[in-house]
């Protein structure tokens, strides 16, 4: 015998159906595996992306007062109440101006918070004026 050909084979309707729900609930559990996994992935994704967007956030509203403490004379050596580098007042108006730097330099974040760079700007004048 060379060949065997098999045509119009049918189960009996009991046979095909619990054929069909097999096929059903392993598709099924495949499909919510799948989903779990792409939940997962996706929560970490977000971690990421959150930690990196705080970081690049630290180091932009912090990148003035840096400079400003980068600039400081290199035998500083601080005698006592002597105080070195920029004040509260300046130090917090440099991580404002920081802030809205950010905020003007991001298109995203500008068209997010026009009201906040408004306040931003409103604070740092008032602390300017001090």
């Amino acid at each position: 015998m060379l060949g065997v050909g098999i045509r119009n084979l049918r189960f009996p309707d009991s046979v095909e159906r619990q054929l069909v729900e097999q096929w059903r609930t392993t598709w099924m559990q495949r499909a919510e595996e799948e989903s779990r996994n792409i939940e997962r992935l996706n929560a970490e994704a977000r971690l990421v992306g959150q930690d990196t967007a705080v970081k690049e956030f630290a180091t932009a509203s912090g990148q003035l007062l840096a400079m400003a403490l980068q600039h400081l004379p290199e035998e500083h050596e601080s005698l006592e109440g002597e105080q070195m580098g920029p004040n509260m007042p300046e130090s917090l108006r440099l991580l404002l101006q920081g802030t809205l730097k950010l905020c003007i330099r991001e298109p995203l974040l500008q068209s997010r918070m026009s009201n906040q760079m408004n306040n931003l700007l409103e604070i740092i004048e008032w602390i300017r004026k001090r």
